[in-house]
């Protein structure tokens, strides 16, 4: 039956307060608006890259879906493009689609904000740390704005999210779930060892030696952890100043303005029971 239920119709509000699509900086539309545009770049810069590699480097293409940093970038996109979406539909009608959908949809939600936190963050470092020392990064025009784009704004886009919105900290359990999401690509890599021939990042190669690949599968590990940490600290720190000490409320849309002060009226002359 607990697993059925996560296909049922919510019986509780999903985000009462809609912090996932309000800020106490901007207004809803804005940010809605800002997340638009920035789903809109991640999208032209992976579709963009696909084309131009098809013309000039087409092993690239095939390879595409291999390397985590994609897969990233891909969630990184539509959860902007969702969260956009929403936002907008929140900013006009005061209401968010995702209030009425499946439970595990809206935990789903919850999770994949998670990752935008976190994992963009988490390949950046390995990029920069591990892997840009031995690779071409400026060789070109092209690779100059690529690295830049998804080995650095990415990073940007991670921060806006922390930082802008009036979210919570993510929940303790979905570190579990972050953890589980790169074993799956660890496989993933081994399968695309054996079936394409190469390995998606250097440091998977046990040829290299066995114990540089167990110290680095455990420093990955043990970095998403504490990244994950510091990720929940500055998310409570951003709601504690703003909220507890700035005194900054939610900026809400008018017509959730407006249920909200209907909802008191009725209070205040008895047609509700409190």
């Amino acid at each position: 039956m607990a697993f059925r239920t996560l296909f049922n119709p919510p019986l509780t509000p999903f985000d009462p307060t809609h912090r996932y699509f309000t800020s106490w900086l901007i207004s809803p539309f804005a940010l809605s608006l800002l997340r638009g545009i920035i789903a809109l770049y991640v999208f032209v810069t992976l579709i963009y890259t696909l084309a131009y590699s098809s013309v000039n480097n087409p092993q690239r293409v095939g390879r595409h879906w291999s390397y985590f940093t994609n897969i990233t970038n891909w969630s990184e996109a539509f959860y902007f493009l969702f969260a956009a979406g929403h936002g907008a539909w929140y900013a006009r009608n005061g209401r968010v689609p995702l209030e009425q959908w499946w439970k595990l949809l809206r935990f789903a939600h919850g999770l994949l904000y998670t990752t935008v936190l976190t994992f963009p963050i988490l390949v950046t470092l390995v990029y920069w740390i591990i892997l840009a020392p031995s690779d071409d990064v400026f060789t070109s025009r092209f690779e100059t704005w690529n690295n830049i784009s998804v080995h650095a704004l990415n990073c940007v886009w991670s921060l806006i999210e922390i930082l802008i919105p009036r979210t919570e900290p993510p929940a303790i359990l979905h570190l579990i779930f972050l953890i589980l999401f790169l074993a799956l690509y660890l496989a993933l890599a081994y399968v695309t060892k054996e079936t394409q021939g190469f390995y998606t990042y250097s440091f998977l190669d046990p040829g290299k030696g066995v114990g540089s690949l167990v110290g680095y599968m455990f420093g990955v590990l043990i970095g998403i952890c504490v990244l994950f940490a510091i990720v929940w600290g500055v998310v409570w720190l951003r709601k504690w100043i703003t909220e507890e000490k700035g005194g900054f409320g939610g900026k809400m849309a008018v017509k959730d303005q407006m249920d909200e002060g209907m909802g008191k009226a009725d209070v205040e002359m008895g047609k509700v029971e409190t």
